[in-house]
C-alpha cells in the first residue's frame, strides 16, 4: 500500500520544524533550534528532507501548516512557504490551528481540553477541544479575557498553557485541581492532522490561507502609527 507524500510545517512557536510522510507511510521529522531564523533554514530543511527520502518536491501531494495563534514572523513565513508550494506545485493546502497541533502533540488521554495561546496581559486565545472516539480533536477558539477563561475551566480535564499564561488562570486551574501541561508543537502531530484532512478532501483555498492572528500584529500597529504621524 502506498501513502500520499505529505509535508507539514510547524513554525508557529519559538521551536519549529517540518515533517514529511513518504510513500511507505513513514514520517520523517526535522526540528529547528530555538532562536534560529526560520526564513534562513525552512526552505533548505524542506529540500534536504526530500533528498534524504529519495523524493523531489514534485512528488508532493499535499501540504499542511500550523496557522496559529503564535509568533508573527514564524506564522508569516510558514503560511507564505505553504502557499508558494501550493501554487507552484498545484497541491492542496491544509491550515491546522495550532491549538489542534498542541492537543495532538500531548500525551494526555483526557476527553475535554483547554488550550491557552497568545497570552498577553490578561487576554488570551482560548480553545476548547473535545476528543472523538478515533482520537481526533474538535473545537473552536476565541480571544477572551481572564475572567472568561476562568469561567471556562469547569468541565475541562486539563489545561495546555505555556509560561506566558496569566497567573490568575494558573491559580484558578490549581484551585480546581486541573492539570496544567506545558504544550508541545510537534511537526509530526501537524502532519497527522494534515493526513486526516487530506484523506477527507478537506483542503483550504490556497489564496485564502492566512495566519490566525488574535490581535493586530505589533509590527502592523507600529507601522500604522508611523503612517498616522
Amino acid at each position: 500500500m502506498t501513502h500520499p507524500i505529505l509535508l507539514a510545517i510547524e513554525c508557529s512557536q519559538r521551536c519549529g520544524g517540518v515533517a514529511l510522510q513518504d510513500r511507505a507511510g513513514r514520517i520523517h521529522e526535522r526540528r529547528f533550534e530555538t532562536g534560529v531564523r526560520r526564513d534562513d533554514v525552512l526552505q533548505p530543511t524542506i529540500e534536504s528532507l526530500f533528498r534524504d527520502c529519495d523524493l523531489v518536491p514534485g512528488d508532493l501531494e499535499g501540504c499542511g501548516c500550523s496557522i496559529g495563534p503564535g509568533g508573527f514572523t514564524g506564522l508569516r513565513i510558514t503560511v507564505a512557504t505553504a502557499r508558494a508550494l501550493g501554487m507552484s506545485l498545484g497541491v492542496p493546502l491544509y491550515g491546522i490551528p495550532s491549538a489542534m497541533v498542541a492537543a495532538a502533540s500531548s500525551a494526555t488521554t483526557v476527553g475535554h481540553l483547554l488550550v491557552a495561546l497568545a497570552c498577553k496581559g490578561d487576554t488570551l486565545w482560548l480553545t476548547g477541544l473535545t476528543r472523538a472516539d478515533d482520537g481526533t480533536w474538535s473545537g473552536a477558539g476565541s480571544l477572551v479575557d481572564l475572567e472568561s477563561a476562568v469561567h471556562a475551566l469547569p468541565g475541562a480535564e486539563a489545561l495546555l498553557a505555556d509560561e506566558y499564561c496569566p497567573a490568575g488562570l494558573r491559580e484558578a486551574a490549581r484551585d480546581a485541581a486541573l492539570p496544567v501541561i506545558d504544550p508541545d508543537f510537534s511537526p509530526t502531530a501537524c502532519l497527522q492532522l494534515t493526513s486526516i484532512r487530506h484523506a477527507a478532501g478537506d483542503a483550504d483555498d490556497t489564496m485564502g490561507l492566512a495566519p490566525l492572528y488574535p490581535r493586530e500584529p505589533e509590527a502592523v500597529t507600529l507601522f500604522n502609527r508611523r503612517q498616522e504621524g
